[in-house]
C-alpha cells in the first residue's frame, strides 16, 4: 500500500499521479489533501502520511510539496519513517538500496509528471538491499530520537 499525500503545491501532481497510479498494480490511498487550499500546511499532509506508515512499515509513502523539503523534514520526525528527498532516480534508487527509504518526497515546483512517474517507479521497483552494514545502519536510524 503506497500512501499519498500533498500540500496545495504539490496537489494537481498528486492528482495527476492518482490517475498513474491506477494504471498500475500498486494500491494506494490518498491521504489528502482532497481539494486546493492555498492556506493548508505542509506538516499536516506530512504528518498524515507517516502516522498512517507508522501503523504499517511494510508499506510506502509519496508526499509531495513546492521543494520536497517540508514533507520530507515532517515525515523523517516519526520513528520509523525513513523520507527522503528524490530529484532523480538513481538518488531514489540509492536511498531504497542503501537507505532502506520507506517514503519519497517530490518537488512539485520541479517537475512534471512524467519524471514524477519515473521516479515513482523506481520507487517501487527497487528493493532494499540486506547486507548487514544496511541493515544495521537502518537500525541504528530507528533508534535515534
Amino acid at each position: 500500500m503506497i500512501y499519498l499525500g500533498a500540500d496545495h503545491r504539490g496537489y494537481e501532481l498528486k492528482e495527476q499521479l492518482k490517475l498513474y497510479l491506477e494504471d498500475t498494480e500498486w494500491e494506494f490511498t490518498d491521504c489528502g489533501a482532497f481539494e486546493y487550499d492555498e492556506a493548508d500546511d505542509y506538516p499536516d499532509y506530512g504528518g498524515r502520511v507517516a502516522s498512517t506508515l507508522q501503523q504499517n512499515l511494510n508499506c510506502c509513502g509519496i508526499l509531495l510539496c513546492g521543494s520536497g523539503q517540508g514533507v520530507c523534514i515532517a515525515a523523517n520526525r516519526y520513528r520509523g519513517v525513513r523520507a527522503i528527498l528524490a530529484y532523480d532516480s538513481d538518488v531514489v534508487r540509492q536511498g531504497v538500496k542503501h537507505d532502506h527509504a520507506n517514503v519519497i518526497c517530490l518537488p512539485a515546483d520541479d517537475f512534471g509528471i512524467e519524471d514524477i512517474k519515473e521516479m515513482v517507479r523506481t520507487f517501487m521497483e527497487t528493493e532494499p538491499l540486506e547486507e548487514d552494514k544496511y541493515v544495521r545502519r537502518t537500525h541504528k536510524l530507528d533508534e535515534l530520537g
